[in-house]
Parts: structure tokens; sequence; C-alpha cells
């Protein structure tokens, strides 16, 4: 997180925008390759693109906060206190547990290593509700079964299901 000041406003960036910016540009460069293709060859790839950008403008949001500067008697009283929590690591974990699941894909399988992976984002996020950790990684991967395995016939890894 790395933070600047203008005039009596401090911008807040935090880390989590380089994520959101490398996925936007993948996603931009998607688009500008499969341009030329057929309408209906592109209509899933355009719904997609289209969450991906909804999501990169939400996360582009939450990155970014502005605040005014208290005054100088105000900001002297108050006590500066170093805070090292869960949070300032959140992009560290994604990145391993990215890396974890793509070495465990082919030996658990696309729908134990997936429906792992959110649930672990999901307890990363500090997500409160356990109906919500629990049933919607379970209803994620039933929706990526549907999509993948039955309707575009896209054949995941098995692992240990076979």
């Amino acid at each position: 997180m790395f933070s600047f000041h203008i005039k009596k406003i401090e911008v807040t960036v935090s880390t989590e925008i380089i994520v959101t910016l490398i996925i936007a540009l993948f996603t931009g460069l998607y688009f500008w390759e499969t341009f030329s293709l057929s309408f209906e060859a592109l209509l899933l790839p355009r719904f997609l693109m289209a969450g991906i950008a909804i999501c990169c403008i939400i996360l582009l949001k939450k990155s970014i906060k502005i605040r005014k500067l208290p005054s100088e008697k105000s900001h002297a009283k108050k006590k500066k206190t170093k805070r090292k929590k869960l949070k300032d690591y959140k992009l560290l974990f994604f990145m391993i547990s990215i890396i974890i699941s793509s070495l465990l894909l082919n030996v658990l399988g696309a729908i134990i290593v997936f429906y792992l992976f959110m649930l672990l984002a999901m307890i990363i996020t500090q997500v409160k509700n356990k109906w919500i950790i629990i049933l919607l990684p379970a209803g994620v991967v039933y929706f990526l079964y549907v999509a993948l395995e039955k309707w575009l016939l896209v054949p995941l890894p098995e692992g240990i299901l076979l």
C-alpha cells in the first residue's frame, strides 16, 4: 500500500490494484484479438468480459481511497499505530494459493481444487457468514461444471474423481 498527498487530500492505493490492472489488461487484449470473430462466437466471451470489467471497476474503486487530511491540532492528538493484519498479506496468500492450486489441479481434479481455492479465498477475505463460505463456492463450482463439462463439452481434469 502506498499513499501520497495533494494539498489537504491523502490518496491511498492498495497493492490489489496491480492484480486488477493485470486482469483488465488481459481482458482488453483478449477482446482486441477476438474482435473480428462473428457475433455468435463472441456471445459467451463478451458476457464474461462484461462481468470481468464490472468486477475490475469495483476492485479499482475499493483499492483507491481518497480522504481529507485532519487539521494539525486533531492530527497531533491521534496516535499512529502500526497494524499488521492478515489483510496486509492477502496478495501474497492469493499468489501462493494460485500456484498450489495449479500444481494440484491434475492430482485432485478441477472440481475439488476450484472448491478449495474459493473456500480459501473466502477465508482470507474474512467472510463472516458460514453459509456463504460453504454454499457460494459449491454453487460456482457446480455452475462451472455444468457450463464447461456439460454445455461446452470442455473436459476438466478429473484427478482422484476417476
